[in-house]
C-alpha cells in the first residue's frame, strides 16, 4: 500500500479516499488498524496529529465509509519527526505528520524503496526554519554561525531542525557534513548535553531552545524565523505583528527571551503589535496604547527586559494605567 505522509489536519478526510495503509489484510468484515505517527510535543507540527487525535476526526471519517471493515487507529507519538520517516519507510507506519525536511527524506527513501510518498497537505510553511533554532551555553563566545566550524552540535538527524541547520551553515559557508562535528541526539539528550558543556551548539525545534533560554541555560546563535530573514539586511526598523500569540505562556516566555537575545547588538528598532500587556511591558522601552484608529498615548517602560521588575511599583502601576486605558 501506499504511504502517505501528512501535514495537515483536514486533508486526513481524504486519505479513506485516496490511500490508507492498513496492518491487516483488507479482508471482507476484517479489522483494518491504520497507524499514524505524530509529534505531540513540537509546536511546527501540532495541529497536524495532536488537535486530531483530541477531535477524532479521523476515526470518525472511516467509520463514515461502511465498507463492512472495521478500521482501529494506533497513534504513536514520536520526540521528532525523523524515526516517523523511519518507521513508514519500513511499512510500519501509514501516516505521518512531519517537517519539512524529514518529509523530502521520506519521499527520497521511499522512492529508493518504491514505496511512493503522497504529500496530502501542509499546515504552514517557512523556508527559513520558522520556530526552529540554533543555541549555545549562556557564557559561550561563539556568536556567528561561522563560528561553529570545527565544533560539536547536538541535533536530531534527519528532523526539520536538523534541515535548518544544514541550510543555515551553507548559507554561512559551512559545510554541515565537513566543517562540524554532528551529533544525533534526540531533543531533552541534546538540552542535557549542552548544559552540561558536552557540545558546543544545540539546533532543535519549540519547546526546547525557548525552554532553555527561559530557564537561563542557553541563548540564541541563529533564529530561523521570520526574523532572520529581516535582519539579514541589517535594517534599521523591523515590525513584528503578534508573533507569538499562538504560543502557550511557556513557550511564549521562552521565544520572548529568544527575541531579545537576536535582536542584541543589531541596533534595530522593533515595532512589536501585542494584545497582551505584559508582553509589552517586557518587551518595550515604550507601550503606545492606540484608541479610535490613532495613537492615544506613549509610556515610558521602567526596567524594559527585565524579568525580575514585574513587581516594581512603578512598573505595577504603568501597567494598572495601561490595563485602565484599555478599559480592562
Amino acid at each position: 500500500m501506499k504511504r502517505t505522509a501528512l501535514t495537515a489536519s483536514a486533508a486526513v478526510l481524504l486519505l479513506p479516499l485516496s490511500a490508507c495503509g492498513s496492518s491487516a489484510e483488507a479482508g471482507s468484515g476484517s479489522t483494518i488498524t491504520v497507524t499514524v505517527g505524530y509529534q505531540s510535543k513540537t509546536i511546527n507540527t501540532v495541529t497536524a496529529g495532536t488537535l486530531l487525535r483530541s477531535l477524532g476526526s479521523f476515526e470518525k471519517q472511516l467509520d463514515s465509509l461502511h465498507d463492512g471493515h472495521t478500521y482501529k487507529v494506533d497513534w504513536q507519538d514520536y520526540a521528532t519527526g525523523a524515526p516517523i520517516t523511519a518507521q513508514m519507510t519500513a511499512g510500519k507506519i501509514d501516516i505521518g505528520s512531519m517537517g519539512d525536511f524529514p518529509l523530502l527524506l521520506n519521499a527520497a527513501r521511499g522512492k529508493q524503496l518504491g514505496r511512493s510518498t503522497r504529500l496530502v497537505s501542509v499546515t504552514g510553511y517557512n523556508l527559513r526554519g520558522g520556530l526552529n533554532t540554533v543555541v549555545t551555553a549562556p557564557d559561550s563566545k561563539l556568536s556567528t554561525l561561522r563560528d561553529l566550524k570545527g565544533k560539536k552540535v547536538s541535533t536530531s538527524i534527519g528532523s526539520a531542525a536538523d534541515g535548518t541547520l544544514v541550510r543555515a551553515l551553507q548559507r554561512a559557508g559551512i559545510d554541515p557534513d565537513k566543517d562540524i562535528s554532528k551529533l544525533n541526539q534526540q531533543p531533552a539528550v541534546g538540552a542535557s548535553a549542552l548544559t552540561s558543556g558536552s557540545v558546543d551548539a544545540l539546533s532543535q525545534f519549540v519547546a526546547w531552545p525557548g525552554l532553555l533560554a527561559y530557564q537561563g541555560k542557553a541563548k540564541a546563535l541563529y533564529d530561523g524565523a521570520q526574523l532572520a530573514r529581516a535582519l539579514a539586511d541589517s535594517p534599521r526598523a523591523v515590525l513584528m505583528d503578534e508573533p507569538f500569540g499562538a504560543l502557550d505562556a511557556q513557550t511564549r516566555s521562552g521565544m520572548q527571551d529568544l527575541l531579545v537575545e537576536v535582536l542584541r547588538g543589531t541596533g534595530a528598532t522593533v515595532v512589536f503589535v501585542t494584545h497582551d500587556v505584559d508582553e509589552a511591558l517586557f518587551l518595550g522601552d515604550r507601550v503606545a496604547l492606540l484608541g479610535s484608529g490613532r495613537v492615544a498615548a506613549v509610556r515610558d517602560v521602567p526596567g524594559p527586559r527585565d524579568r525580575g521588575a514585574v513587581d516594581d511599583p512603578a512598573r505595577v502601576a504603568l501597567r494598572r494605567d495601561v490595563l485602565t486605558s484599555l478599559g480592562s
